[in-house]
């Protein structure tokens, strides 16, 4: 007998095993409910360094609004000058009320990036941005046709949905300007401060979930509901190729292209005529549909695209996405942010 093991009341031979300990598992549930805390509070705190970054886009604009307003000789240059409106737009939207929050936000918090930075900088070759370009411009076409229907649909009710709108070029240099502070700087700086800065700081607590609270950001900082739906479908599209490659260049690329269809359009219009610019227009849709269609084949046959940016495998009591986006959304700073731009959005909506 003394030349056997007893057999483990567990199951199998092998000598004693450690008694089942009911604490150790309280305890370890108890851990993992802690650090779930710990998480919602540290997204709690990302949403209300981000949500000052919103507020001080706000009063950026409003201390714009306030300047035009103090001097009617300039306010009058603004409304009637495209030249003084793009500069002026560039200028105290993009570069102050846009990228200097969003960088100082970045800058301050530098260390939650990791060593590459708040920038996607990883390298893709050629062939494959062109491809990414095409999806997105897909998306973006897409996105344009359901806020169309959706315009059709308030119509019908009888609400009229406004947006924002700029003044026509009137010289070849209004051309050139209207480009450059449409297509150039808001790609360039909005995704600095989106898919850079706010994507970048929120990702390493889920892709999927950063991407949706990037894109609804995005598109509430458009201050009107036919850019809001726009802007969010649109920036959820670049969140998920930002994700997928890595790289900020696609991204850059589609919001700068898809800016480009509404300057085309103005800039053809001066330049021939009206009816010459809906023919154009419509040339152009149907070019970027083929190219997008095309674009979108070729990546899902290379495997490229994916439903799921984050692994399927959750740890026990972890947080799930809808968790983490209710700590973003629901801290205090991003509320104030919210409930001014909702107001907007919905201020946006007219009677016809």
């Amino acid at each position: 007998m003394n030349g056997y093991y007893n057999q483990n009341p567990y199951g199998g031979y092998g000598g004693p095993v450690p008694p089942y300990s009911q604490n150790n598992y309280f305890n370890q549930i108890a851990a993992a409910k802690l650090a779930a805390k710990q998480e919602r509070r540290a997204i709690r705190r990302l949403g209300n360094i981000i949500g000052g970054c919103l507020i001080a886009f706000l009063l950026v604009q409003f201390a714009a609004s306030l300047f035009l307003g103090m001097f009617p000789s300039v306010y009058e240059l603004y409304t009637t000058s495209s030249v003084f409106q793009n500069s002026f737009g560039v200028i105290a939207i993009e570069l102050i009320a846009v990228v200097m929050p969003f960088g100082l936000m970045a800058y301050f918090n530098k260390n939650e990036y990791g060593e590459s930075g708040p920038v996607p900088g990883a390298k893709i070759k050629p062939l494959d941005l062109l491809l990414w370009v095409g999806f997105g411009l897909l998306l973006s076409n897409a996105a344009n046709y359901l806020v169309s229907l959706m315009s059709v649909f308030f119509e019908a009710l009888g609400f009229e949905l406004t947006s924002g709108e700029s003044l026509p070029p009137a010289n070849v240099l209004d051309c050139v300007l209207l480009f450059v502070s449409t297509a150039v700087v808001p790609a360039v700086c909005e995704e600095f401060a989106m898919r850079c800065c706010s994507l970048g700081i929120l990702q390493k607590y889920g892709k999927g979930f950063a991407v949706f609270c990037v894109s609804v950001v995005f598109g509430l900082m458009h201050g009107n509901l036919v850019q809001f739906i726009f802007a969010a479908l649109l920036g959820f599209g670049l969140g998920y190729v930002t994700v997928l490659t890595g790289s900020i260049w696609p991204a850059v690329l589609i919001h700068g292209l898809s800016n480009g269809r509404s300057v085309i359009a103005d800039i053809s219009a001066y330049l021939w005529g009206q009816e010459v610019s809906d023919g154009i227009s419509v040339a152009v849709f149907y070019l970027l549909v083929v190219f997008g269609v095309i674009s979108t084949v070729i990546l899902a046959v290379k495997h490229k695209l994916t439903l799921r940016l984050d692994s399927g495998i959750a740890a026990p009591y972890s947080n799930t996405a809808i968790k983490k986006a209710g700590a973003f959304f629901s801290s205090p700073v991003m509320i104030i942010a919210l409930i001014y731009f909702a107001a907007n959005v919905i201020s946006s909506i007219k009677l016809s």
